[in-house]
């Protein structure tokens, strides 16, 4: 983090500014963490994964309703499906 100085030359609080180093480390841990957790997870999860979106999602999901499988959906969204034409 980039840090800055008072008037007075006193050490200030880091002004949240990731400095080259610190998104070069993020970036190999998230490369790292990636490579451990992506083989845990379903074909069909799409929440934060790397090449996958809301969008894939929704359309994983009309794609399953209209050839007839259940589709799982939050509470709230339940009602996209339940007025679909057929």
């Amino acid at each position: 983090m980039r840090r800055s100085y008072s008037e007075s030359g006193r050490l200030a609080a880091a002004s949240g500014i990731p400095t080259f180093e610190d998104k070069v480390a993020q970036r190999a841990i998230v490369m790292l963490l990636e490579a451990i957790y992506e083989q845990d997870f379903l074909p069909c999860s799409y929440g934060f994964r790397p090449g996958r979106s809301a969008h894939d999602a929704v359309l994983f999901a009309h794609v399953a309703h209209d050839a007839g499988h259940a589709v799982g959906a939050g509470y709230r969204h339940q009602a996209i499906f339940r007025h679909h034409p057929a």
